[in-house]
């Protein structure tokens, strides 16, 4: 029923507080409203649905524009911690690139060029002459490998140069079928090795990566991860020191019986057995400089559309009359 509110009525009213329960929460009572006959009359139904939105009352619409830009804010830093990434990744591409087309080094015993100064050396080619001791041989893994569907295992051998000190070979990647040495059938010989230096694993966020989290266990010959001081703890090399620097990961290999040979017949490391990666496998990365700029745009892109929400929501509660 509609009353014609007098003008006490109506100053009586506004001075109570405003109360827009749903109507389940209040059976058996009796509702008042003042309305303006030249405005349409809403259901008191919906009317109440409506009010019970967030943001209109007190300080809430102040609570609703805090944490919207905090959520905005949040996505903006996510965005901007791509950009970094990007740089970053463009850095070291360019930083891998120029390292690897830099002249080879032959390398001919310890100390090694790269001893104490590795992150000038970082991804040079070197080229050493030496023989494989292959009853040190380490496996690290288990690991997919370059083919998803040939899991298997990393092969790190020392090989033992000229002089008799010894530098860690990353052989490459080989099917769990083919792992241990006496099945490949093969004998010590001399050999020469090209080879990319490479200053190990070290897993990104280690409390998320499973990597990160598993040690290398030297005295177990078990090793989950790339890392030069512990697989040196296993090679036998005298120069320990210079040796548990780096690893090196070899992309061609011949041996001295094979100098002569026509290049089909030479028993390089491309076989059925070894995968390697090759130099510009080195250039190549799941997310490049131009995946960070597309997740940073996405980011950035979600963060003003947070913000616009906002800033809509906050001006219609701001508008917002009971």
């Amino acid at each position: 029923r509609i009353w014609r509110a007098t003008a006490e009525d109506i100053k009586i009213l506004r001075k109570a507080p405003y109360k827009y329960p749903l109507p389940i929460e209040m059976p058996g009572t009796i509702v008042i409203r003042i309305v303006r006959l030249s405005e349409p009359v809403t259901s008191p139904i919906s009317r109440a649905i409506a009010n019970a939105q967030f943001g209109i009352r007190e300080d809430e619409r102040w609570r609703l524009l805090f944490w919207g830009f905090l959520c905005s804010g949040v996505l903006c830093s996510a965005g901007l911690w791509q950009l970094y990434r990007m740089k970053w990744k463009a850095d070291l591409i360019e930083k891998r690139r120029s390292r690897l087309s830099m002249p080879m080094t032959v390398v001919t015993g310890s100390p090694f060029p790269w001893t104490d100064d590795l992150e000038s050396w970082a991804y040079r080619l070197v080229e050493l002459r030496g023989v494989y001791d292959l009853r040190r041989e380490m496996k690290v893994g288990p690991r997919p490998g370059l083919s998803r569907d040939k899991p298997g295992y990393n092969i790190v051998c020392p090989l033992v140069l000229e002089d008799g000190t010894r530098v860690l070979i990353n052989r490459g990647h080989i099917n769990f079928e083919y792992a241990e040495a006496d099945v490949r059938r093969e004998i010590p010989e001399w050999l020469s090795v090209r080879a990319v230096i490479d200053p190990g694993e070290i897993p990104n966020f280690r409390w998320l990566n499973p990597l990160g989290r598993l040690k290398n266990r030297p005295d177990d010959n078990m090793f989950h991860s790339m890392r030069a001081e512990d697989l040196a703890q296993r090679s036998g090399a005298p120069n320990i020191q210079a040796c548990s620097q780096a690893v090196l990961n070899a992309f061609d290999a011949i041996y001295d019986e094979d100098k002569y040979l026509p290049p089909n017949m030479r028993r390089r490391r491309f076989t059925s057995e070894f995968d390697m990666k090759g130099k510009k496998d080195y250039l190549l990365f799941w997310a490049d400089e131009f995946t960070h700029f597309n997740y940073a745009m996405q980011w950035f892109g979600m963060a003003a559309l947070a913000a616009v929400m906002t800033v809509s929501k906050f001006i219609q509660v701001s508008r917002w009359r009971f």
